[in-house]
C-alpha cells in the first residue's frame, strides 16, 4: 500500500465521521471508531458490505435491494450521498446522513453521520409549530 493510502486510512481512522472503505470485492478495508459508535457494528461483525445492508436493512429483500443499488452506484462510479434509515446493532432505528466517494481503484469510502435526533428535533418542531398556528 502506498504512503498516500496510509495517510488517507490514517485521516479517515481518526475522522470524527463514522466511515467504513470498502474494497472492490465488497470487503470492509476499515472501518473506524466512530462507524462502531454510530452503527454499534464493528469489524467483528461486518466484514462485507453486503453483511452490513443484510443486518441493519432489518428485511432480507431490502438488503437485496440495497445490494443491487450499491451495485449499479460503484458501475457509475459517481458520488452519492442522502439520508437513509438503517437499523444500529441494538435494533435502534438511525436515520444517518451517508456520502459514498468511489476511488479511481475501485474502492469506496462511506461517510456515516447520525442525523436521527437532529431530524426528530426538526419534526418535533414543526409540529409544535403547526399546533401554535392552529391556535392563534
Amino acid at each position: 500500500m502506498s504512503s498516500t493510502n496510509n495517510d488517507l486510512f490514517d485521516v479517515l481512522a481518526n475522522s470524527p465521521l463514522g466511515h467504513l472503505v470498502i474494497a472492490p470485492d465488497g470487503s470492509i478495508r476499515l472501518l473506524n471508531e466512530n462507524f462502531t459508535r454510530i452503527t454499534g457494528y464493528g469489524q467483528e461483525d461486518i466484514s462485507h458490505i453486503h453483511e452490513w445492508f443484510f443486518l441493519a436493512s432489518g428485511d432480507p429483500d431490502l438488503g437485496d435491494d440495497w445490494i443491487a443499488q450499491w451495485e449499479d452506484w460503484g458501475k457509475q462510479g459517481k458520488p452519492v450521498s442522502g439520508v437513509w434509515e438503517f437499523f444500529s446493532r441494538n435494533e435502534r432505528l438511525l436515520q444517518l446522513d451517508i456520502s459514498l466517494s468511489f476511488l479511481s481503484d475501485g474502492h469506496c469510502v462511506l461517510a456515516v453521520r447520525d442525523e436521527t435526533q437532529q431530524i426528530r428535533l426538526a419534526k418535533e418542531l414543526a409540529d409544535h409549530q403547526e399546533k401554535h398556528s392552529a391556535l392563534s
